[in-house]
């Protein structure tokens, strides 16, 4: 009896395992015949969207809807992608039956940087040159002052390599991650030795950041004088706020 119960259970697998691979067999020879796409980190912008995907496939020969599922290849539909300069990866390619979905991660716009010469370009949060665009709808950020770089194409923080642009980018970056000193800083100005200055709504101060070396440190303390201290001090009475140095922020009242 017990020899009988261990053979039916291995059938009972064996017949499992046939239906499952006979099932995955047929999905992969189905042909696709619905196509959604979904955009993340699209936020209020309209630079990026999904008819801009399906277009992009369609000119590409890529379009899903017609193939069969095993044809539909994941790397193949990102090549194709990347031709649009908001495009930053595929999050994921599932199917249900006949449909497929794709959604579609965009790069995230930073910083609105207006350079001393030219026209205005943005940097994502991955330290990309983006083109500015009136579709970019967030509310960014400003960079401007002593920025030489003008916008390039597929261009990176670390392949331009100017100082104050990748100082600036440092500090936007640690300052966008504080939702308090985030909304207080909404302007930020490179010297032309390459430290950062930052405006704030506020009492119009401005901080001098400096460099981005200890940033996290200068950031808590700052951030400790706007939720703190403002109970206890008036900041419209105060120009400049100066946080370069260690477990210290210097205050110049104004005149």
């Amino acid at each position: 009896m017990k020899k009988f119960k261990s053979i039916l259970i291995v059938c009972l697998v064996l017949a499992v395992l046939v239906i499952v691979v006979v099932s995955a067999v047929r999905i992969r020879k189905q042909t696709c015949e619905a196509f959604v796409v979904k955009i993340e980190n699209m936020g209020e912008n309209k630079v990026f969207s999904a008819a801009d995907v399906e277009n992009l496939l369609r000119a590409a020969g890529q379009y899903p809807v017609g193939k069969v599922q095993k044809s539909i290849k994941r790397e193949a539909l990102s090549n194709v992608l990347s031709a649009n300069v908001w495009f930053d990866h595929i999050t994921s390619l599932s199917r249900k039956g006949n449909e497929l979905l794709l959604v579609v991660s965009m790069k995230k716009p930073l910083v609105r940087v207006f350079p001393q010469h030219g026209a205005s370009f943005l940097l994502d949060t991955q330290g990309g040159l983006l083109p500015d665009s009136s579709g970019v709808l967030d509310r960014l950020p400003v960079l401007n002052g002593s920025i030489k770089t003008n916008y390039k194409k597929n261009a990176t923080i670390d392949s331009i390599k100017e100082k104050s642009l990748l100082n600036a980018y440092e500090i936007i970056s640690k300052v966008s991650e504080d939702e308090c000193l985030a909304a207080q800083f909404p302007q930020f100005v490179a010297r032309p030795n390459g430290e950062l200055d930052m405006y704030s709504v506020v009492g119009n101060q401005m901080v001098h950041v400096g460099w981005a070396d200890n940033i996290d440190e200068k950031l808590q303390n700052l951030h400790i004088i706007y939720a703190d201290a403002l109970a206890y001090m008036n900041m419209n009475d105060y120009s400049q706020l100066d946080i370069r140095y260690k477990n210290r922020i210097f205050a110049t009242k104004k005149e």
